[in-house]
């Protein structure tokens, strides 16, 4: 199947594939500069290292998707509660529900630096928080995915080969001192879920 990932959109996560690394060295085709003993010793250790060699494979690129365990569920309520705390301890307000409400909660706590930059764990609180925005307003849902670089926490389209990766969406910028417009990821991670939807009709 092929994979389709909106990053950072998207999350957590961004697989880097492994490329492949070129052979080390050719054999020589001028007989006269080897002899022919030596030529095919070469040629035989030329095909082992080239075999040992890493390479990008097509079992390397697929991937798995399972359903969310209780600890994955945890995880999910936990960061939801991270965010509720500041929000009551700064502003006396939770999340709502509403989804403009929700995001200008998140973009308050960023604007007044009421979490620190090295604040992981709340950060990407703040990046559940946000896929919890996402899932209610596009029919998504939380799943396990999982491919040779590890697992990750996304949001799948409902039926459909498409996922979402909203946890690390705010930490990655937030976290080296980049400006984060929440509302601005919300509606372009929505854009391009359309967008995919939309083509979807035509196939």
């Amino acid at each position: 199947m092929q994979r389709s990932r909106v990053n950072e959109l998207m999350s957590n996560h961004n697989p880097a594939y492994k490329r492949a690394m070129p052979c080390l060295f050719k054999v020589s085709d001028d007989a006269s500069s080897i002899t022919f003993a030596t030529r095919q010793l070469l040629v035989l250790i030329t095909a082992f290292l080239c075999s040992a060699l890493p390479v990008a494979t097509a079992a390397e690129e697929q991937y798995l998707v399972k359903p969310f365990r209780e600890i994955d569920r945890d995880y999910i309520s936990q960061g939801l509660q991270r965010v509720d705390n500041l929000l009551s301890r700064h502003f006396g307000v939770y999340l709502s529900g509403d989804t403009q409400l929700d995001l200008s909660y998140l973009q308050r706590l960023l604007d007044e630096q009421r979490v620190d930059s090295d604040d992981l764990q709340t950060l990407q609180g703040m990046g559940v928080a946000l896929g919890e925005v996402l899932r209610q307003e596009r029919y998504l849902k939380w799943v396990r995915y999982i491919d040779p670089e590890g697992a990750s926490r996304a949001l799948q389209l409902t039926h459909e080969d498409y996922y979402v990766f909203p946890i690390t969406l705010i930490s990655r910028r937030a976290s080296v001192g980049a400006k984060v417009d929440v509302q601005v990821l919300f509606q372009r991670a929505l854009n391009n879920i359309d967008a995919y939807i939309e083509s979807q009709r035509y196939q």
